[in-house]
């Protein structure tokens, strides 16, 4: 494979611009045509509880399975364009956007060469999953854009001079709040985020950066601790752990919708108490329940052997929403039903997927810069994810916040263009078997072939609400 050198590698910031809007107007039309979309899992929560804010009701979730923000985003987007979800998906395709820019500035002022920031940037924007997400009332994108921004605001403190400093840190601290009234991801990674605000030689200022960060942070997270810790008394904004944990034990199939039960659990959850303290309670024992029985080596052995095929399975959420058989994973929410469509778009959607992994293997394999300080950060906050995912449930929408490390090793191999090494094959290999590879191994529409379509969508037979529906709904999947 031939690719063109370093000097002319980078794509143009026009030909990214055209690509990117020729993809999210692809991606908009198969939403929106021939009838809207159907709202899926947890956009079902945060589009009625826009509305109730709207209608005067209240902005936190008292079963705390939700973060707010996603929420608040949508009722600010509401109240000035109306109930409509198409000004909420072009301001996140925006913001996709805008993230991409930060990611690529983020390397420039990391000393990573400027082909390498730009393929990132492109690869990370120009990409079905996250392109699709941005068209969806998920949390994905506001989470991963405010990430960007958070790691944005890092380096600018570290490498700002005087009181601009203490200005970079609380932007990260706002930031670092923003993330955590998004996604719970960074709950038990964050004071890792401390370390670029350090410098032994500076120990004063490093400890007046820190703790700017940190009241900036608690600042914008206060009113949901607050309301957390009088309903648990504990300060705290979301605790869903132990109910992932609990039916990320139970997940049996290698793609995270194939006879998807998910809402299943999540009725006998919330059915399990009105008290939060003793509904964790419940899913607690119950997870416990399941490693006595199996015992530590059985499952932990169990859980490795499935969950990375449902992070990295090729047939991801976007895939997941085009038609096709429930054995095989389709939820059939898109409502196009020609087979152009439905199959051409499955099959070009996963073979980008498993490029940019192949890519990225390579660019691992090829990649010179380990004793980088703040890649070690970078790699582990992966290491973080990849030990959550080996016991929580597993959506493939997790690897979302990946995205922009793969992302790096892909660029980094398509501006540094080498013969795959033996180790780049190998891991590539790996990868594909993660992302290809569970369909085969499971069988499921062989061994599941009695079973009903309901069952396989793991919820009851109503349909799930059109993408034009302001209608109060009920959710049905956990964040």
């Amino acid at each position: 494979m031939t690719l063109p050198d370093t000097g002319r590698s980078a794509p143009s910031l026009r030909l990214l611009a055209v690509a990117y809007a020729l993809l999210a107007a692809a991606l908009l039309a198969l939403y929106w045509f021939p009838e809207p979309k159907l709202l899926a899992g947890d956009e079902n929560h945060y589009h009625n509880t826009a509305m109730a804010i709207l209608a005067g009701g209240d902005w936190f979730d008292h079963n705390l399975l939700w973060p707010p923000l996603q929420g608040l985003f949508l009722a600010g987007v509401y109240a000035i364009a109306g109930p409509s979800i198409l000004p909420a998906q072009l301001l996140q395709l925006l913001m996709l956007a805008g993230g991409g820019l930060l990611l690529a500035d983020t390397l420039d002022r990391l000393g990573v060469d400027r082909a390498t920031s730009r393929w990132t940037s492109a690869l990370l924007c120009v990409n079905p999953l996250s392109v699709g997400f941005a068209t969806y009332l998920w949390p994905e994108i506001q989470h991963l854009v405010l990430s960007l921004f958070l790691a944005w605001c890092l380096v600018r403190a570290r490498q700002a001079a005087g009181r601009a400093q203490l200005a970079w840190s609380a932007g990260a601290g706002v930031a670092l709040g923003l993330c955590l009234l998004s996604k719970s991801l960074l709950t038990g990674f964050w004071p890792l985020l401390l370390l670029p605000l350090w410098r032994r030689q500076e120990r004063a200022r490093s400890a007046g950066r820190a703790v700017v960060f940190l009241l900036a942070a608690l600042l914008v997270t206060a009113p949901a601790l607050q309301r957390g810790f009088q309903l648990t008394g504990k300060p705290q904004i979301a605790d869903s752990s132990w109910f992932n944990l609990w039916v990320g034990l139970q997940d049996r199939w290698r793609g995270d919708f194939v006879f998807d039960v998910t809402g299943e659990h999540m009725r006998e959850y919330l059915l399990s108490s009105e008290d939060p303290r003793e509904r964790n309670a419940f899913a607690r024992a119950r997870a416990l329940a399941i490693v006595a029985e199996r015992g530590p080596v059985a499952t932990l052995a169990g859980q490795l052997g499935k969950q990375y095929f449902r992070l990295f399975d090729a047939r991801h959420f976007v895939v997941s929403q085009l038609a096709g058989e429930v054995c095989a994973g389709y939820k059939q929410h898109y409502r196009g039903d020609g087979i152009l469509v439905n199959r051409g778009a499955a099959w070009l959607l996963q073979a980008w997927h498993v490029g940019l992994l192949v890519l990225a293997a390579f660019g691992i394999a090829a990649w010179r810069g380990w004793r980088r300080p703040w890649l070690w950060l970078v790699l582990a906050f992966v290491a973080y994810q990849l030990a959550l995912f080996a016991g929580l449930h597993v959506k493939t929408r997790f690897l979302l916040p990946m995205l922009p490390v793969l992302c790096l090793f892909a660029g980094h191999w398509l501006a540094h263009a080498r013969r795959p090494t033996a180790a780049g094959t190998a891991l590539a290999l790996a990868f594909g078997v993660l992302a290809l590879g569970g369909p085969w191994l499971d069988r499921a529409c062989e061994t599941q072939a009695g079973r009903s379509g309901s069952v396989g969508d793991g919820t009851a037979a109503a349909p799930a609400p059109r993408s034009s529906c302001t209608t109060s709904l009920k959710p049905d999947r956990a964040a």
